[in-house]
């Protein structure tokens, strides 16, 4: 089975001021660095942006952009479940056999994270009764389902996604789900 990593990095960051969550540094390294090395699934790793990011590569990653043409003639903003209709999109046509997936702001992910989730059917990450929608695993037969949830009905909550496709609940400590999101998150690094 080959697997895309796709780690989300192109949000506002509005809560923090606009600062790029993927250069925010722990003990020295980034936590998009800490994102891959919790990435060991994957065969290949990838950087998911909003359309209007500038470059074609992050931190040595390709970048995969939100590809808008998915969604036909959708003119709203579908936010970051178009990140994920994308990511799945590029990885099935470049002949992957699935993604996981992990947001740049989650630097704490145990290095099992990828082992945990990869299998045969869709997988999300949970702790406690929280779902982390954006860390997941998302085989190649997902997206039909996907596409058909997104753009045929509206789909626009990445956890009702999860119910949809009827994904594994795997369990992590909070603690390893913690996001940087806003000041506060960043001062308690310190």
């Amino acid at each position: 089975m080959r697997v895309a990593g796709v780690i989300f990095n192109g949000g506002k960051a509005s809560r923090l001021g606009g600062t790029d969550k993927g250069a925010i540094e722990i003990d020295g390294v980034s936590s998009f660095g800490r994102v891959t090395g919790a990435m060991g699934a994957a065969d290949k790793l990838f950087v998911s942006v909003a359309s209007d990011f500038p470059k074609q590569a992050y931190r040595g990653c390709p970048v995969i952009r939100d590809n808008r043409k998915l969604l036909i003639n959708d003119a709203g903003d579908p936010g970051v479940i178009l990140s994920i209709l994308s990511g799945l999109d590029f990885a099935v046509s470049s002949g992957f056999d699935g993604i996981i997936t992990a947001p740049a702001d989650t630097p704490f992910l145990p290095e099992d994270f990828s082992a945990r989730l990869v299998g045969d059917a869709p997988a999300v990450a949970i702790s406690g009764s929280r779902v982390h929608g954006l860390h997941s695993f998302l085989p190649a037969g997902s997206l039909e389902i996907l596409h058909s949830e997104i753009v045929g009905r509206g789909l626009r909550r990445v956890s009702k996604l999860h119910e949809v496709l009827g994904s594994a609940k795997i369990e992590f400590t909070p603690a390893r789900m913690k996001n940087l999101n806003t000041a506060e998150d960043l001062k308690s690094l310190s």
